[in-house]
C-alpha cells in the first residue's frame, strides 16, 4: 500500500445473487468504512482472528451493545458510508435498459432510466397492483431461462389495456401502453441484447462506483479491503479497465474471519439494512434495538439509494431522510 492510500472496507448485507425478488430481503446495503486496525479491535472486544457478525451479534444483549458501539464511532468520526437499493425497482429499471432503450436506438443515462422506470412503476402498481407487477418482474428475471414465457405475459398484459379500459381515476395510462408496446418490441433482437449485456444482473456494479466515487474525492489514491470470496476483485478491476477514476485503486482480497475492519462494514450494513427494511415495508412499529439504531443517527451515513418516489415507501416509523430529496446513483 502507498503510503498516500487511503484504506476502505467494504461488506453488503441483502446480496440474493441475480434474485432480486426475495420477499426476505428486499434492499441490497453496502457499506464503506475508514477505520484503524486497532480501533476495528477494539470495538469488537476480541481478537481479529474470531468473525463476528451482524446477524450473529444482535441475538444478544452484548451483541447489540457492540453493534450500537460501531454505529455510534461511526457516526462519530463520520467515517463510513452506505447505499441502499430498492432490488425490485432496480430490476425494472434493468427491464427499460435491456428491452426499452434499445427499442427507442438509444442508450439512456442512469438519470433517464431511473426516471422511466419510476413512472412504470407507479403505473404498473395503479393500473394492476403490486401482486401483477411482480409476476411481471418474476417473469423478466427468469427471461435468461425462458423468453417465451415473459412476453406471453407482456403479451397479456397489452391485452388487458384495451383503449376502454386503461383508464384509472380519470389517467389515461398511455405510459404504461407505450412501455409494453416497446418491450413487445424488443422480442426481436433481445438474445443477442441477454448475451451482450451479460453483466448487468450484478447489483454491485452501480454501487461499487458510487462508494468509491465518494472515498476518491477524499483521496486519489484507494486502497479496498474486501472477503475474498466475494466478486467485488474482478468488478473493480474490469470497472478499473474502462474507467479512469478507478486508476490507483488496489483491492486487497482478505478473509474477513481475519480482518475486523470487514466485519465492522457487514457490521453497518447488518444494522442499516434492519432499520431501512422495518421503517418500510413492515407495518408494525419499530422495536426497541430499531429505536436505538435510530437513536445512534445511523441515517447520516447514509450515501445514496436507489428507490422509487412514490410516497407509500417513504418510511413512517422513523426519520429517515426523505427519498425524494437526494439524488439517486
Amino acid at each position: 500500500m502507498s503510503p498516500q492510500s487511503l484504506t476502505i472496507a467494504m461488506d453488503e448485507s441483502g446480496y440474493t445473487g441475480s434474485n432480486f425478488l426475495d420477499s426476505t430481503q428486499p434492499l441490497f446495503i453496502m457499506s464503506s468504512v475508514n477505520i484503524s486496525l486497532q480501533d476495528a479491535q477494539k470495538l469488537l472486544h476480541k481478537s481479529p482472528k474470531k468473525k463476528q457478525k451482524f446477524a450473529e451479534l444482535k441475538e444478544s444483549e452484548e451483541g447489540r451493545k457492540i453493534i450500537l458501539d460501531v454505529i455510534k464511532y461511526l457516526v462519530k468520526q463520520n467515517s463510513a458510508r452506505y447505499i441502499v437499493v430498492n432490488k425490485k425497482f432496480v430490476l425494472l429499471t434493468l427491464m427499460v435498459e435491456l428491452l426499452i432503450e434499445p427499442s427507442l436506438n438509444r442508450k439512456g443515462s442512469t438519470y433517464y432510466r431511473l426516471s422511466v422506470a419510476n413512472k412504470i412503476y407507479y403505473e404498473m402498481l395503479s393500473t394492476f397492483g403490486n401482486e401483477r407487477l411482480e409476476k411481471l418482474l418474476g417473469n423478466f428475471q427468469s427471461m435468461i431461462k425462458s423468453t417465451k414465457k415473459f412476453y406471453s405475459d407482456v403479451r397479456n398484459i397489452e391485452n388487458s389495456l384495451l383503449p376502454d379500459s386503461i383508464s384509472v381515476n380519470g389517467l389515461l395510462q398511455n405510459n404504461l401502453w407505450d412501455f409494453i408496446r416497446l418491450i413487445l418490441k424488443s422480442q426481436s433482437y433481445i438474445q443477442e441484447t441477454i448475451e451482450d449485456s451479460a453483466q448487468v444482473y450484478d447489483l454491485c456494479k452501480t454501487i461499487v462506483r458510487g462508494h468509491i466515487d465518494y472515498w476518491k474525492e477524499l483521496n486519489q489514491s484507494l486502497e479496498i479491503l474486501y472477503d475474498e470470496n466475494k466478486p467485488i476483485r474482478e468488478l473493480v478491476i474490469e470497472l478499473g479497465l474502462f474507467d479512469q477514476n478507478f486508476k490507483n485503486v488496489t483491492i486487497v482480497p482478505t478473509s474477513s474471519s481475519n480482518e475486523p475492519r470487514i466485519q465492522i462494514a457487514d457490521i453497518l450494513s447488518g444494522a442499516a439494512n434492519q432499520l431501512w427494511t422495518r421503517s418500510i415495508f413492515d407495518n408494525n412499529p419499530l422495536e426497541i434495538f430499531d429505536k436505538q439504531l435510530k437513536e445512534a443517527n445511523l441515517e447520516s451515513l447514509h450515501l445514496d439509494h436507489i428507490f422509487p418516489r412514490i410516497d407509500d415507501i417513504e418510511p413512517k416509523n422513523t426519520k429517515l431522510q426523505s427519498k425524494q430529496n437526494h439524488k439517486h446513483s
